[in-house]
This record gives structure tokens, C-alpha cells and sequence, in this order.
């Protein structure tokens, strides 16, 4: 079995597009060949006077190489510095650059937060031995009574186990 296919040109499009690149032609050339007249300017009929010119007498030397760049420098060992404590800084105690040894101590940090909290602490302590303190006192008063059977026995056992939860860290 044959098929035939049946080819179909058209003519009429490529008449319009012959016609509209040679149109295209014929006006770019008039327009190169409309450039090709001789213009005669008023000012380019003078001489123009000479260029001035600087005159160097050439001499051998040393001259240094220089270069700039910019850059970051990095050092051979560079240690990253982590705080032990938090606060504000007050001072720094190194230069920039410079070498530091270790134990060196390299900034103060603002005291203030530290000593409040010191002192807190210290009251806290107080109070807790304040506490301790009473309980010894009323220990040792009921003891001798609980033993005469004169206080209630459960008492004294309160009051020597709160003496015992003082004195635990």
C-alpha cells in the first residue's frame, strides 16, 4: 500500500516576504549612500595649532616596589575566649595583638552583681543557723522534761528531728 502525500507551496507569502527584504535593502542603501557627501565645516578650514608636550630627560635609579591590598590577618594560634561568669565588662586587661599567657586575667567584669549575691547568701545563712540555734535551745529545754514524761513524747520527737534537718547540708 502507497500513500502519497501532496505538497502544497505557497507562493503569495513568499512573494510579500521577497518583496519586503528587498524594500528593506534599497531604503539602507539610499541611507549609506545619502551619508556619503562631502561636508565642509567653517572651523575645520584653519590650521590647528600645535599640541603642547612635556619633554622628560629619562634616568636610571632604584625605585622600591610597593604594592597595597587589603587583607585580613590571622594569627598562627588563635584561641577562642569563652567567659566563665556573666556580667559587664568594666575593663579589658590586654591588647589587641598582643601576646598573653595563660592564667592571665583579661577583662573585669562588673563586681557588683557577684557581691549582691554573696551577700544574699550570707543572709541566708545566717537565718538557716539563726533556726538551727533555736532548735538546740528547745531541744535541749525539752529533753530533760520528756524524759520525766512531762511533755507529750510525740513533741520531742518533732522538735529533735527538726534539730537533725538543720544540721543535714
Amino acid at each position: 500500500m502507497t500513500v502519497r502525500h501532496e505538497r502544497r507551496t505557497a507562493t503569495l507569502p513568499r512573494y510579500y516576504a521577497l518583496l519586503a527584504v528587498s524594500t528593506g535593502a534599497m531604503v539602507l542603501g539610499g541611507a549609506m549612500l545619502s551619508g556619503c557627501e562631502s561636508h565642509v565645516n567653517a572651523a575645520s578650514t584653519g590650521a590647528r595649532p600645535p599640541m603642547k608636550v612635556t619633554v622628560v630627560s629619562a634616568a636610571q635609579s632604584d625605585v622600591p616596589i610597593t604594592g597595597e591590598w587589603v587583607g585580613t590577618l590571622d594569627g598562627y594560634v588563635n584561641a577562642q575566649i569563652q567567659p566563665q561568669a556573666n556580667g559587664y565588662l568594666i575593663r579589658q586587661d590586654y591588647r589587641e595583638g598582643s601576646q598573653v599567657q595563660e592564667g592571665q586575667v583579661l577583662f573585669e567584669i562588673d563586681p557588683r552583681p557577684f557581691e549582691a549575691a554573696l551577700q544574699q547568701a550570707q543572709g541566708q545563712l545566717g537565718q538557716a543557723q539563726a533556726q538551727l540555734a533555736l532548735a538546740q535551745i528547745n531541744v535541749n529545754r525539752d529533753t530533760p522534761l520528756a524524759q520525766a514524761h512531762a511533755i507529750a513524747h510525740a513533741s520531742w520527737i518533732t522538735k529533735s528531728s527538726r534539730k537533725r534537718r538543720q544540721k543535714l547540708p
